[in-house]
């Protein structure tokens, strides 16, 4: 499957960077708890610009905590967490991240474009950019033939890729897949390949995920053994 994300096309506004060691986030010795339970300690993750990052990680083992923290959507309370090289929790200017929601952000009785459409707007795109935009990132999605149809009578892999779409509207540097792939193989096939061109572009992914064949195609492979990140065991991969 041939997906081009140029920046005129999506809106990514970034040039083409090669991969490198810079870090679009950045986790140093972070820990986190609530209440009594430690759910992390001690945890180093990075992000690199141009690579997808997986973790893998049971029920319960603090999996949208890391992804969360690597959003910086949820402040640590041991270690330092860096998006694009800065802290996110410094009061300035945060660099935009896309978490990708777990539902459409607007009535799933609108049609896939209009859905988009609503959220380029809300992001104060002018109409006739929003909507070039939205045609573009339709034909990236694989969504062009299903643009008219109702969210709601959608599968679950259009409705994620409805999703992606719309979080690519904001243009991220990092882009977070939280439990997200339990969808059919067509759909898995085109989030993969708008994520590997999503991180040519100058972005980095992290893709959290339950089992570790879901990680498979992802370039690096942790995995969660509470409250410890470490390299996936790659026996556990193959079972």
């Amino acid at each position: 499957m041939s997906v081009t994300l140029a920046s005129e096309q999506v809106g990514c506004g970034r040039a083409r960077v090669a991969p490198g060691r810079a870090a679009v986030s950045r986790l140093s010795g972070v820990g986190k708890q609530f209440g009594d339970r430690v759910v992390l300690r001690d945890v180093d993750l990075v992000v690199p610009v141009g690579a997808v990052v997986g973790v893998v990680g049971g029920p319960g083992s603090g999996k949208t905590t890391v992804a969360c923290l690597a959003a910086g959507l949820l402040p640590p309370d041991e270690g330092v967490v860096e998006l694009v090289g800065r802290d996110p929790w410094d009061g300035g200017r945060r660099p935009v991240v896309g978490l990708v929601p777990d539902r459409v952000p607007v009535s799933d009785r609108l049609t896939c474009r209009e859905v988009l459409l609503h959220v380029a707007l809300f992001r104060g795109f002018p109409p006739v950019v929003a909507a070039r935009r939205v045609d573009s990132l339709l034909a990236v999605c694989q969504l062009a033939d299903s643009a008219g149809v109702v969210v709601a009578e959608c599968t679950a892999g259009q409705r994620l890729l409805v999703r992606l779409a719309a979080t690519l509207l904001g243009e991220p540097r990092l882009l977070v897949l939280d439990d997200a792939l339990d969808v059919d193989r067509w759909a898995l096939d085109v989030v993969r390949a708008v994520s590997r061109e999503f991180v040519a572009t100058g972005g980095g992914v992290l893709c959290v995920v339950g089992q570790a064949w879901q990680a498979a195609w992802c370039d690096v492979r942790l995995e969660l053994a509470p409250p410890a990140l470490r390299p996936l065991d790659e026996r556990s991969r193959r079972r």
